[in-house]
């Protein structure tokens, strides 16, 4: 029994595509969920355990395997040197740096044009 037909199926492919161009990892589960609610909002017999809330394992992997352009990630546990390296910026950092150097160049270019020295050199 087809949990979602060709139409259903070609949206959430589709968003599938669209979340990962936009860089947001999706998830087996996230997608398990995805096509339970699509079937659900739908009133399509999918057969599924309703408690779960979720499409079956086997329905996902078939679907995953019928479309290969979707590319699910496993989550990983953050390391803690990456968590340290997550906290608040400090004001030597290097895109604190750029913009202070930013600044700097904004400010000599304004005196320049202040004093009405040449900024372009003659070609």
């Amino acid at each position: 029994m087809p949990y979602l037909n060709a139409e259903f199926k070609k949206e959430l492919v589709n968003y599938c595509v669209a979340m990962q161009n936009w860089l947001f990892d999706l998830t087996v589960r996230d997608v398990r969920s995805m096509a339970f609610q699509l079937a659900e909002k739908n009133h399509l017999d999918h057969g599924s355990d309703s408690e779960q809330q979720l499409a079956s394992k086997d329905w996902v992997a078939g679907f995953l395997r019928r479309n290969p352009e979707i590319s699910l990630r496993t989550l990983e546990p953050t390391s803690i040197g990456r968590t340290v390296g997550m906290g608040p910026r400090r004001e030597d950092d290097a895109v604190g740096e750029f913009f202070q150097t930013f600044e700097r160049a904004l400010l000599l270019i304004m005196l320049i044009e202040q004093n009405g020295l040449c900024f372009y050199p003659a070609i």
